[in-house]
């Protein structure tokens, strides 16, 4: 009797644990502990189901996403959120990869169930669910904050009435909150990367890229239940968009079958998307200090090449002399104290500039000589100085 009574009292009075030092299994781990406490999961893949039974608890991993993995081996949802779970309860990095829902929603994570929890610095890859959510599904009154992910070759595909949000579905009044986010090569009937049925989700310095979707290849808006009748009107500012593609709507599309839908974008870059950047069925989609390929009305908006660093390579950082660059909303201003730049990457104009010779590589013949030529533009209204450093490799390294 008295070994089986200090088994509770350790666990009462510690509130981190470590798996698979403390626990062999995570499951393990949050089957025992209690709110307020810590799981700490040490590098490795564990071939795992998760259900957080509503604990406020912080998940996480010890390395980070790229050396621990929870693997769903396509035969289940790999983590579930489904008894009113608050920002209290954290899923943090972990790439979460192999989920499959066959019959309903949320490949990878599902929140539902008025379930809110904070999940971060997680990598979503090759997971898929058949009506809602390849990555992440959002339903039930649920609206988790979803910040600095990767979702990255996620389907939603297979459901007879159409498949929503390859990347993250926000189902009828559940409203996430998605911040520093990229969402690469995932694919939906409706959204590839992100569907809005009936929600307002809020969409904060995103990079789309190379997503894909019958409607809307990016991002689809939607107000088409019966019974809510809840619009669909996102807030998605500073994000770009380039590369996706779809039979209507590369960038965005608006649909709706009982309200239209209202989505807002300010700060946005919208390039080299197919077959157009936005595609209007019904609804009317304010965008304002963007660039939109093609042209959009609204204020303060652009129709000029970006001038991304490295299209082909999927850099979409500003090049300097990009005229998204103080562009932005004048009300908004970037961490360098400048005015706001479109797009989701802001160029720092306190930071030195790199530049790069091409081509990268030149031979000399010994006692040859090598001449760079610079230009230097002053768009300040005052005289300024500046400095030139310049630096070689050579063969040996030094």
């Amino acid at each position: 009797m008295t070994a089986l009574l200090a088994i509770p009292a350790v666990a009462f009075s510690q509130s981190t644990w470590y798996v698979p030092d403390d626990f062999p299994t995570i499951q393990g781990a949050i089957n025992g502990v209690s709110d307020g406490d810590t799981i700490i999961v040490k590098p490795g893949t564990y071939f795992e189901h998760l259900d957080y039974y509503g604990k406020a608890i912080v998940l996480m991993s010890e390395k980070g996403p790229r050396v621990t993995t929870i693997d769903g081996s396509y035969s289940g949802r790999v983590v579930t959120f489904e008894n009113g779970e608050s920002p209290a309860s954290v899923l943090e990095g972990f790439t979460i990869t192999h989920g499959y829902e066959s019959l309903g929603n949320g490949g990878g994570i599902d929140c539902t169930l008025q379930s809110s929890p904070m999940i971060k610095n997680c990598i979503l890859v090759e997971n898929r669910a058949v009506a809602l959510g390849g990555g992440i599904a959002c339903r039930g009154l649920s609206n988790p904050v979803i910040t600095n992910c990767l979702f990255i070759g996620n389907v939603a595909r297979g459901y007879p009435e159409g498949s929503q949000g390859g990347g993250i579905s926000c189902f009828v009044l559940s409203n996430a909150t998605v911040t520093d986010c990229v969402f690469i090569g995932n694919d939906s009937q409706y959204g590839g990367a992100l569907d809005c049925s009936g929600s307002l989700p809020t969409v904060t310095n995103c990079l789309f890229i190379a997503n894909t979707g019958d409607l809307g290849g990016a991002v689809f808006c939607s107000a088409a239940d019966p019974i809510f009748c809840s619009a669909a009107d996102p807030i998605i500012t500073n994000c770009t968009f380039t590369m996706n593609s779809a039979v209507y709507g590369g960038a965005l599309v608006l649909a709706g079958v009982y309200l239209p839908s209202y989505p807002v974008m300010t700060n946005c870059v919208m390039w080299n998307d197919s077959p157009s950047e936005i595609r209007v069925f019904i609804g009317e989609a304010t965008v304002t200090y963007s660039t939109v390929q093609g042209g959009w009305p609204g204020v303060g908006n652009i129709d000029d090449d970006p001038m991304f660093v490295l299209a082909d390579r999927q850099d979409c950082r500003l090049l300097w002399g990009s005229p998204c660059i103080d562009s932005g909303h004048p009300g908004s201003l970037d961490p360098d104290g400048t005015r706001g730049d479109m797009g989701a990457f802001f160029f720092d104009q306190n930071d030195y500039m790199t530049l790069y010779l091409t081509p990268d590589m030149t031979e000399l013949s010994p006692g040859g000589e090598l001449g760079v030529a610079y230009t230097v533009i002053n768009r300040w209204a005052q005289p300024e100085p500046f400095w030139v450093l310049t630096e070689a490799v050579l063969p040996g390294g030094g």
